[in-house]
């Protein structure tokens, strides 16, 4: 900002200068320039504390992805029982004839290549049997429901700032990305985090290396002609202590809200009818659908299934098994005669 000059002074009705005014005017211009220059100080300040900020998230996934390509070559000299059950999956020749349509979802080609469908996926199959009364959008939100599901004001978590700088669907969108380029780059033999690091991808891979588990496939398209329907599967992990395969589902943006039953709850509807209808049932029920999948589609039996929440606040997991006395072969013989569907 240029200081004002001579000529900028008022004149008097009688010709002389105002030079107090002046002055004053003078000093305001000063008191301006110095808080714009302030401002400009602190704004570089903080762009150069957010790059340096994302730099060292960047470096940490970095670092962890590190440890994970140590735990699959380890893995990998080994021959396991989770081993052999993840190829049978992977190298199953159905596989080729899926692919992922940008913003569609899944194309199935014909087996007779004479006829290409998009299959509905598990969730929606889900939606419509088991709760049909929400809404199908992701994004929408009841805020009735949202009042009901909110923290108590005692704990003061609802005044506790997120960690990552986006939230709902475009938050789970580029966290699930963001996995699933992590794990690919890892089976090619890289330990590449993406340029921006969402801070939930580095709870993920800190947690699966803490665990000592080995992320084997993300993203896996899945499909069954028989109950026409598909899913992809969030992650297929080996756990080499226990030499099982473990299919896992990411969640995010779910710690605004109280995940197990609340007050005013309905229930699912027949056979589930015994479960509060609440998020953490919901994705119970979407992860156990996923293993029937499996089971029912590609003739293996995963040993274990688990829900893992990426927390934004608290910066750590939430690890949500599903219950192994109800992973009978009923319970997903009934699931699956529930879901499926004769294709017309």
């Amino acid at each position: 900002m240029e200081r004002l000059g001579h000529e900028d002074l008022e004149v008097r009705r009688d010709g002389s200068e105002d030079e107090g005014g002046a002055e004053e005017v003078v000093k305001k211009s000063d008191a301006a320039e110095l808080l714009l220059e302030d401002f400009s100080q602190k704004r570089e300040v903080d762009e150069e504390n957010s790059e340096a900020k994302k730099e060292k998230l960047r470096r940490d996934l970095v670092g962890v992805l590190e440890g994970h390509l140590v735990a699959i070559s380890e893995w990998k000299k080994k021959r396991s029982r989770a081993g052999d059950k993840a190829s049978l999956i992977f190298s199953n020749a159905k596989n080729s004839r899926i692919q992922h349509v940008e913003g569609k979802g899944f194309l199935i080609e014909g087996e007779t290549r004479a006829k290409n469908s998009f299959y509905p996926g598990v969730t929606r199959r889900l939606g419509r049997t088991f709760w049909p009364w929400r809404s199908f959008d992701p994004s929408f939100r009841d805020p009735l429901e949202a009042k009901r599901r909110a923290p108590p004001p005692s704990s003061n978590y609802r005044n506790v700032a997120p960690s990552c700088p986006t939230s709902g669907v475009v938050h789970g969108t580029i966290v699930h990305q963001q996995v699933d380029e992590c794990v690919k780059c890892l089976w090619l033999g890289a330990a590449e985090a993406p340029l921006w690091t969402d801070p939930c991808v580095l709870n993920i891979f800190s947690f699966l290396l803490v665990q000592k588990w080995v992320p084997l496939m993300s993203e896996l398209p899945l499909f069954s002609d028989e109950a026409f329907l598909c899913t992809a599967a969030d992650m297929i992990v080996a756990i080499p202590d226990v030499d099982e395969l473990a299919v896992v589902e990411l969640k995010t943006n779910y710690e605004w809200e109280v995940r197990g039953p609340v007050l005013g709850d309905r229930s699912l509807l027949v056979p589930f009818q015994f479960l509060a209808d609440c998020p953490e049932n919901r994705h119970q029920l979407q992860l156990a659908a996923t293993v029937a999948l499996i089971r029912k589609g590609y003739d293996v039996r995963p040993d274990a299934a688990y829900l893992v929440y990426s927390l934004s606040k608290r910066r750590g997991i939430d690890l949500v098994p599903f219950p192994r006395e109800s992973a009978t072969d009923v319970f997903f013989d009934r699931l699956w005669s529930e879901i499926s569907v004769t294709p017309r």
